[in-house]
């Protein structure tokens, strides 16, 4: 597959380094819910304010997640 970087991310394919650190103090879902930010729709004043848009998407995620 070609294409820019931010084009193959789009489509859903990353790659990871065999030196994954999760955080340490962070449960599993919360670890997989600080690496969607790629497919965040919301903006950073939103994500810093926690706003409704993006406590909704947030919800989404987790139970995505959790099933």
């Amino acid at each position: 597959m070609t294409g820019s970087p931010h084009h193959v991310a789009e489509r859903g394919i990353a790659r990871t380094f065999q030196n994954i650190e999760l955080f340490e103090h962070a449960t599993v879902l919360q670890n997989l819910l600080i690496g969607r930010h790629r497919h965040r729709r919301t903006n950073l004043l939103g994500e810093l304010l926690f706003l409704p848009a993006v406590r909704r998407a947030r919800s989404r995620s987790a139970r995505r997640w959790s099933a």
